[in-house]
């Protein structure tokens, strides 16, 4: 449609003073070729993968005229999602926010979306306007909002911290290195396709133990704890070649697991309506088999604490994590610094806190343990050299390992009384630990208290 044509005297005047809308949240995928490549040529904000919401709000922007303004309900998953960059850097570029007003978690919608206020000015915006608040009938004007400084915006992710806040996050950053780059390598569960078929009562088949491994779910481990079920085996058909896993081939399979292969044959014309494999007696995606061997941690997919947990070396090469339990972690054997260190950085109050910053936030306070929030994680890189420094390393390894042993006799406790004591036993190690995480990256008392949500953050 041509504006000129339907609104000509507007059009003339430069454009509309304000646009409001609630445009579609609907994924670019599925759409025609067609349609996406248009899009993405016309629109800044719409490169790569998009929502359809996207360049709805450009083009809005687009329409006003020197003074105009738009506001928009948007899902608030832009500020932080891969997909959302573009988007981020078209409005930091513009310097166009003028007031932000964030539902976080909070449902504005019947539906399972997240949802934000967002208002754009045509002219340069130095400063805007942040609130995070529940979705209620308040007025916009009865809302306590903060101000922010646009030129902390930019493609990255958003993230609107108060100056406490700032100075806290940059104590994380100061001595730190992300998770990724220790070197580690995160990865994710695999997925067999077809759980009812792989997945097999312990001890209740006629399958050949050897090739029998434990299935890792997400109900198998939390917060410093590693308790996998005995109620389950998986069929795991692949052998470690040179380093690497394969499939074992048809032939090798019937060869040295014939009651598995028979087991499976049974079941062939399910396993081949899966949606992909590479054979029919195959997971449809065995990934990173080899690293989760040589793992340390265990990441749920999603999290409303500090939920991890460190793999036993004794259990190396008997696990087979699952997709739906989340991702392993795996430390670089050269890495000096020690995985139970590691550990106790992730479950602090400390590093959970910017973890629920940095990642999308759900009701209840779950959040996403994905790579691309939780491989962001700063991860202090201790100086060895300096005796301090080693000391407090080695103490939140100390308490880390006291914790395990912890954690272990309360899940072989017997009596309400052993119970108790033990439970106490590890309340004080968290707040122990968590103490040696803020000495670590400096925290002040008054810092602690926001982290702790003590002071308004």
């Amino acid at each position: 449609m041509n504006l000129a044509d339907a609104f000509p005297e507007i059009m003339k005047r430069g454009g509309f003073d304000a646009i409001v809308g609630n445009p579609p949240y609907v994924r670019i995928q599925g759409s025609s070729s067609e349609l996406i490549a248009y899009l993405s040529q016309r629109y800044v904000a719409a490169r790569k993968n998009f929502d359809l919401y996207v360049p709805f709000l450009e083009r809005g922007y687009s329409l006003l005229n020197k003074k105009g303004r738009v506001g928009m309900i948007l899902p608030n998953k832009f500020f932080k999602t891969d997909y959302g960059e573009n988007l981020r850097g078209f409005l930091s570029k513009q310097k166009s926010i003028s007031q932000i007003v964030d539902f976080g978690a909070s449902q504005v919608f019947a539906a399972t979306t997240y949802t934000c206020l967002l208002f754009l000015s045509k002219e340069h915006q130095d400063t805007f306007d942040y609130i995070q608040t529940e979705a209620s009938t308040v007025a916009l004007n009865d809302l306590q909002f903060e101000i922010r400084k646009s030129e902390f915006l930019s493609n990255n992710t958003w993230m609107f911290g108060s100056e406490e806040v700032a100075t806290i996050e940059r104590k994380l950053e100061y001595n730190s290195k992300r998770l990724l780059d220790l070197p580690s390598e995160m990865s994710r569960g695999s997925s067999s396709g077809d759980d009812e078929v792989f997945v097999l009562g312990k001890g209740k088949s006629q399958v050949e133990k050897e090739i029998l491994r434990v299935p890792i779910f997400a109900t198998d481990f939390g917060r410093f704890h590693f308790l996998p079920s005995r109620e389950w085996e998986i069929i795991f058909p692949y052998v470690s070649d040179g380093g690497k896993y394969r499939l074992y081939t048809e032939k090798e399979l019937k060869g040295s697991f014939p009651k598995a292969y028979s087991y499976l044959r049974e079941h062939q014309s399910k396993l081949q309506k899966r949606k992909q494999y590479s054979e029919w007696f195959g997971y449809s995606a065995p990934r990173n088999l080899d690293l989760h061997d040589k793992a340390q941690i265990l990441v749920p997919l999603l999290a409303d604490k500090g939920s991890f947990a460190f793999i036993p070396k004794t259990t190396q090469g008997k696990l087979c994590p699952m997709a739906s339990g989340g991702f392993t972690i795996t430390l670089d054997k050269n890495s000096s610094l020690a995985p139970e260190y590691v550990l106790g950085l992730l479950n602090s109050h400390l590093l959970f806190w910017k973890l629920k910053r940095m990642s999308n936030l759900f009701r209840g306070g779950w959040i996403t343990c994905t790579k691309q929030y939780f491989g962001e994680l700063p991860i202090d890189t201790i100086n060895f050299t300096d005796p301090a420094d080693k000391s407090r390393h080695d103490n939140i390894v100390k308490l880390v390992e006291q914790m395990l042993a912890a954690k272990e006799r309360l899940a072989q406790s017997k009596t309400d009384s052993e119970t108790h004591r033990l439970e106490a036993h590890c309340a004080s190690l968290d707040r122990q630990i968590d103490a040696a995480v803020y000495e670590l990256y400096g925290l002040t008392e008054e810092e602690i208290k926001i982290v702790e949500g003590k002071e308004k953050s």
